[in-house]
């Protein structure tokens, strides 16, 4: 996997992570923060520890050797910063997908992004 971010100044609320789940299964974030400049990066930054928050702990109530769906991690995500948001009065977007390999499968959560182009 490769990655490239242009920012449109120095800095921005665009943001991407990987989580991987072994060797076949692998989820990837790509979102973006209203706003430009240090505040929206934060705010992204935010998410993406929100993100790794909730992925820990529907991990730590899961099933051994199970994984919480995508579904459920955005939805504990969402829970946690959307007062915050609304009280800062700005917004993010967010795609999460899900590739599963052993069960070539891929898994997408839409939250407003601009739509994944998958082939």
């Amino acid at each position: 996997m490769a990655t490239l971010t242009i920012p449109s100044q120095l800095i921005d609320g665009d943001f991407y992570d990987f989580f991987q789940h072994g060797r076949h299964c692998c989820d990837i974030v790509v979102g973006d923060v209203m706003g430009k400049g240090v505040p929206a990066a934060l705010l992204g930054a935010a998410i993406k520890s929100a993100l790794l928050r909730a992925l820990s702990r529907l991990l730590a109530v899961s099933a051994p050797g199970s994984l919480p769906e995508p579904e459920a991690i955005v939805r504990r995500v969402h829970g946690d910063v959307t007062r915050q948001f609304i009280r800062l009065g700005v917004f993010a977007t967010l795609c999460y997908a899900r590739l599963d390999l052993e069960q070539r499968r891929i898994t997408l959560v839409d939250c407003g992004h601009t739509k994944t182009v998958h082939f």
